[in-house]
Order: C-alpha cells, then structure tokens, then sequence
C-alpha cells in the first residue's frame, strides 16, 4: 500500500465528491459506474482490486491488501442507494457542506 497520509482531507473530501456524484439509485440499479471508478481508486491506493458483473449494470467491488499474518478486517458496504425521492432542496448526487458536515 502506498505511503499516503491517512487523514488527507482534502483527498478525502474529494473522493467522497466523486463517488458521492455517481447516480447509483436502485431501481434501477446501475452502480456498474461507480464500481469501475472504486476499483480504479483501490489499486491506485495499492488494493488488488477486482469487478464482478451479477447482473446487467449491477457490479460488486472487491479490494484486497495484503498485510502479513496477523488478524484480518473485512469492510462490507453497497454502491447503490435507495430512490432520493422528493423534496431534495439540491442535487442529491452533489456533495454538500453545511454547518461542518458533508
């Protein structure tokens, strides 16, 4: 794994931008996207990084670092996300700041 520091913000902030901007909402389900963007960070970060297609625009990610013996942490999470819905006051795939939150 590269030797980046751990709490860049701004590297942060800005990855958050990104994958915060892919329309992932499920239906219809079309995270293929954002999956191949993922995969391109985490080997850019180091991971052996992986896609597998489960159904047609509907991938899974699966990233790997190797790090010696010793215990292992598993990190499970979706790309897709459910319907916005009404009453947004902006764009729900842009990311926002507002009284210190993102």
């Amino acid at each position: 794994m590269s030797k980046t520091p751990a709490l860049d913000q701004t590297r942060i902030v800005s990855i958050l931008e990104r994958l915060v901007s892919f329309d992932t909402q499920n239906p219809p389900g079309r995270e293929a996207e954002a999956a191949v963007w993922l995969k391109a960070e985490m080997t850019a970060m180091g991971f052996r990084a992986d896609t597998s297609e489960v159904m047609p625009n509907r991938m899974n990610v699966v990233g790997i670092v190797e790090n010696g013996p010793g215990p292992s942490f598993a990190f499970n999470t979706h790309i897709d996300v459910v319907p916005a819905g009404d009453g947004w006051t902006g764009d729900p795939c842009r990311l926002r700041s507002a009284d210190d939150r993102l």
